[in-house]
């Protein structure tokens, strides 16, 4: 990525090393960065508090040696989902810790996997317990992630409940042979969760009504119990909350989570936009960071429940009644409007209020 920034226009100006606005000089390399080269820049909100106090002139070439080092130090890189699954294929040789975990296969012989923007799950098995697990694999950087979920996995390890499962962390758990330099890649291991996304779930059944009924009731005996926790999951949506077999509700991917040890650092996320405040932001990071989507998906369930044929008019990908143009604007707001002919039934008029 270095070389490619080298080779861009910015990248050329700053090799001649002028002298200019060192606020200019962060701005532009901000811009190149995030916008022309789809990177992410690292923190620089110490640097912005100094250079807002008084702008001063810098040599250009400071600022590329600095993110050089970025590039070289902090931009690790991890395999592909191919490169994974020949390591897992023979996961006694490529684990360590966990080598006496054996991969389940799906119909095809290959690997029983699910992939994210960020990383690939593998469902693995104790032959010995006959108990499941889910190991996540990392093909994308993110910063201050270990010491994360270090933190989190010590929060959740006594944490006795039905809607979280345990994580634990294992730094240079794999070996893939990759075209990477490192060789060696962290991994998380997750209790293994039966059933489908709630997502998929309200997708097969929200025309029957005593099961988004039941759906409805069990979120909200889920939401309550996570309000009363000192911790938040950080990205509460369909997608990220299980349901099981037996109808309870599971929530998964704590990669946006606070607990109690982060208490002043900025979140990792600012969740799903469909299913967030419109002004949360990354200083948004406490134990009540859930309590918008919480009440939005709530009152979503209920409405469904009642009259299915809003998810039908209302609906949308990766969403169920309400969009963030509906939060920024309830006034204008068409399925909030639609939602007051359903107000005679006392539930649905406590969670609209």
């Amino acid at each position: 990525k270095y070389e490619r920034f080298k080779n861009t226009t910015l990248g050329k100006l700053l090799l001649k090393d002028t002298i200019i606005s060192e606020k200019c000089c962060l701005n532009t390399i901000i811009e190149v960065l995030s916008e022309k080269l789809d990177l992410i820049p690292f923190d620089l909100s110490e640097k912005h508090n100094e250079i807002n106090c008084g702008d001063t002139d810098i040599s250009e070439m400071s600022f590329l040696d600095t993110y050089k080092h970025y590039f070289e130090q902090s931009n690790m890189q991890y395999p592909l989902i191919s490169e994974y699954v020949r390591a897992i294929q023979d996961a006694s040789s490529n684990l360590d810790k966990l080598a006496h975990l054996v991969p389940v296969l799906d119909d095809h012989g290959e690997p029983y996997r699910s992939s994210g923007a960020f990383a690939v799950v593998f469902k693995m098995k104790d032959e010995q317990t006959g108990k499941c697990y889910a190991l996540k694999c990392f093909t994308e950087e993110q910063e201050g992630r270990a010491e994360a979920y270090r933190q989190i996995a010590d929060e959740l390890e006594f944490v006795d409940s039905s809607y979280i499962t345990s994580v634990k962390y294992l730094d240079k758990e794999i070996f893939v042979d990759s075209s990477c330099e490192e060789d060696e890649f962290p991994v998380l291991l997750m209790d293994w969760i039966d059933g489908e996304t709630m997502e998929n779930y309200i997708a097969e059944n929200y025309q029957d009504n005593y099961a988004m009924s039941m759906l409805c009731y069990r979120f909200c005996k889920m939401a309550a119990w996570l309000r009363s926790q000192p911790f938040a999951h950080g990205d509460i949506k369909p997608d990220n909350i299980m349901v099981r077999p037996d109808g309870n509700l599971t929530l998964v991917d704590y990669d946006g989570m606070f607990v109690p040890a982060m208490k002043g650092q900025k979140s990792p996320t600012i969740g799903t936009k469909d299913f967030s405040h419109p002004l949360r932001t990354v200083d948004d990071f406490n134990e009540t960071i859930d309590d918008f989507a919480l009440a939005s998906i709530a009152l979503s369930l209920k409405a469904i429940s009642l009259r299915p044929s809003l998810l039908d008019e209302y609906g949308g990908a990766d969403r169920l009644l309400f969009s963030v143009e509906d939060y920024r604007d309830l006034s204008n707001s068409n399925v909030f409007v639609s939602l007051s002919e359903l107000l005679g039934d006392t539930d649905l008029l406590l969670l609209y209020s």
